[in-house]
């Protein structure tokens, strides 16, 4: 048995697999190559005793390297006992000789990248529909697809899962979890905060689209009253990073304004929104158009999130304070403080499909419930809410939409 196990020693030194002097092993350890799930004997001399963590996934890092083709993945638990995947359980003595358990799989690692390959190369052709994440998972010996709880219905993620499960080692999840997105990004219907010149923070809103002039400068597009009285404009955290400056505003007369981007580095935005507390990804923007009366029209706010209605009427006149807002459009989903300068959009499946801008949020019929202000459908009553038209916007400032 000393003579096998001083074989081991040499076999992993020569390939640059550093063994430990207070590692101890055991004749039951270095014979067994028991395959599946580890005695609770041989985990027990897996944890690699006098080592710290580093040292650790420095040898099975060595020890991946020496697998070479027979690894399927190596991986440190909860515990900090070190295990390893292998697709030939001849090599399985070498592992647990140094403290690893191992297991034998069937798939090795490269076969798991090559079907996440294969994964990649169909989503950026096709897309992936909601499907949040896919990656290799050495613990299950699978390619693990990341899906929201009730997305397999829609189309685009049926196709991609359709796919999927023709390729082996796939197992699909369902999840509860977020939206993934990148934290610097800027969509339609994030939250924003206006602070005043001394650094106080004076109004919550949404954003609307993104656009951008003629010189390439970048603005956000929201609601007029927002921007009034505002100097400073930042992204989903009061006290965060500046987005930009407040630029250009009518209000009243009209109910519009743009947020100019100033940050260089934190802020990317895109041309694309979120169905603000909803989920399933950003939804692209293809363009604008100008809904008729009856029109099924939805808005993604930071207060009531992604709600829909229909349009009832357009060039509605309202008198506010000093003045009057005039050119609105009149339609029937909830919307309530905080919902401002979201977008309000119309999904299209004439020409090119997808969703298309309508126009910014704007006024709101509002009731108190329990000290707050509420829209209609909370207190039993109809919705009243009304919409900048984007075509406008754009026309008075001279700003291109940035679309997908």
């Amino acid at each position: 048995m000393k003579n096998y196990l001083k074989l081991i020693s040499v076999a992993l030194t020569c390939a640059g697999i550093a063994i430990s002097s207070s590692v101890e092993f055991s004749a039951a350890a270095a014979d067994s190559g028991k395959v599946g799930s580890p005695s609770s004997k041989i985990a027990a001399e897996a944890k690699i005793p006098g080592t710290t963590e580093s040292s650790a996934e420095k040898a099975l890092n060595r020890l991946e390297k020496f697998l070479g083709i027979k690894s399927g993945g190596v991986w440190i638990d909860e515990n900090g006992t070190a295990h390893a995947a292998i697709t030939d359980s001849s090599l399985h003595g070498i592992a647990e000789s140094i403290g690893v358990v191992a297991h034998r799989v069937k798939w090795s690692a490269a076969d798991l990248a090559g079907v996440q390959s294969r994964l990649d190369e169909y989503a950026k052709s096709r897309g992936a529909g909601k499907v949040r994440s896919w990656s290799v998972q050495p613990q299950s010996n699978s390619l693990v697809i990341s899906i929201p709880v009730g997305s397999k219905s829609d189309a685009a993620t049926a196709r991609f899962l359709d796919f999927a499960r023709k390729l082996p080692a796939v197992q699909i999840h369902e999840t509860q979890a977020g939206a993934l997105r990148f934290n610097s990004d800027v969509y339609g219907g994030d939250e924003i905060f206006g602070v005043t010149a001394n650094g106080m923070q004076a109004k919550r809103c949404s954003n609307g689209f993104n656009a951008t002039d003629q010189f390439g400068i970048k603005y956000m597009i929201t609601a007029g009253h927002c921007v009034r009285d505002t100097t400073w404009w930042r992204v989903g955290d009061p006290y965060g990073t500046d987005f930009g400056y407040a630029g250009n505003y009518s209000n009243p007369g009209d109910d519009y304004g743009v947020i100019v981007k100033t940050d260089p580095w934190v802020y990317n935005l895109k041309a694309a929104f979120w169905k603000y507390g909803v989920g399933g990804g950003a939804n692209p923007i293809k363009g604008y158009s100008n809904a008729p009366i009856g029109s099924a029209v939805c808005h993604s706010g930071a207060t009531t999130g992604w709600r829909c209605g229909k349009i009832d009427t357009k060039n509605v006149s309202i008198p506010m304070g000093n003045g009057v807002v005039s050119g609105l459009t009149k339609y029937t989903a909830c919307s309530e403080p905080g919902d401002s300068g979201g977008p309000v959009v119309r999904y299209q499946s004439i020409g090119v499909t997808g969703y298309y801008a309508q126009g910014v949020d704007s006024i709101s019929g509002q009731f108190e419930k329990n000290g707050e202000s509420v829209c209609g459908e909370k207190v039993g009553k109809p919705n009243e809410s009304y919409f900048q038209p984007i075509g406008e916007i754009l026309s008075a400032y001279n700003l291109s939409l940035m679309t997908s």
